[in-house]
């Protein structure tokens, strides 16, 4: 197993962006996965994430700073499993495939 990469063992299901849509949000993007791991049907749903407070952002710089405010946020993936008690071994699978197939940092609800 340890040869195998995140297309070798999951299928892209859907792929759609959530979250509001405005000039100035970014919607994130979500991404339905399934697999067969061990005869356990497992279904995971990644989404991205910003890692910086964009509430603490908002009330500490000046209404014209958020006119023209970009910066590159830190993002990093959330996993969400169903079924969410899996086998330890399983889980450590799956978290050492989404580590090696994304830079950013991986985090298993």
């Amino acid at each position: 197993m340890s040869n195998l990469t995140w297309p070798d063992v999951f299928t892209e299901l859907s792929r759609r962006k959530i979250g509001r849509i405005s000039k100035t949000v970014t919607r994130a993007e979500q991404v339905e996965w399934v697999a067969n791991i061990n005869d356990i049907p497992i279904r995971i749903t990644s989404t991205i994430r910003s890692a910086a407070n964009r509430s603490e952002l908002h009330f500490l710089t000046s209404s014209n700073a958020r006119l023209n405010f970009s910066a590159d946020f830190a993002n990093y993936v959330e996993l969400k499993v169903e079924p969410p008690h899996l086998p330890a071994y399983i889980q450590s699978f799956i978290l050492q495939l989404a580590q090696a197939a994304d830079d950013r940092t991986v985090v298993m609800l």
